[in-house]
């Protein structure tokens, strides 16, 4: 008698993630994947950061607070350094010493929707 209260509790069990959440991102996710497919190939999705983004998905939909802990947490240091990189490169035209992570991002000889970003740098020179 316990188990079968058990189980019929788990089947009614509410959404931890509201459908709100998931929606928007899951339709973000699936625009996105055929843009950057498109222009930048499937060896695009072997960076942590869009493979991150993939598992995500997932873990939206199954409310799998592991899978995204995890994903969370194994980009979360290469991103902050990324965008370390990229905004001292946008606002001062230089990024720290020893870092060359985000050049590309700045690089003229790449089309926009290829991630570039006009103009080299906001600096007023």
């Amino acid at each position: 008698m316990h188990d079968c209260n058990m189980k019929q509790a788990a089947g009614r069990r509410r959404a931890l993630i509201p459908l709100w959440i998931k929606l928007p991102y899951t339709l973000f996710v699936c625009v996105l994947v055929p843009v950057y497919w498109h222009y930048n190939g499937p060896a695009n999705f072997l960076w942590f950061s869009d493979f991150a983004l993939l598992l995500t998905t997932v873990a939206l939909w199954r409310e799998n607070r592991l899978l995204a802990g995890m994903m969370s947490l194994a980009t979360l240091l290469p991103e902050i350094g990324w965008n370390i990189d990229f905004f001292s490169r946008l606002l001062f035209g230089f990024g720290p010493a020893g870092a060359d992570g985000t050049h590309y991002m700045f690089d003229p000889s790449i089309p926009l929707p290829g991630s570039r970003v006009q103009g080299r740098s906001l600096r007023m020179d």
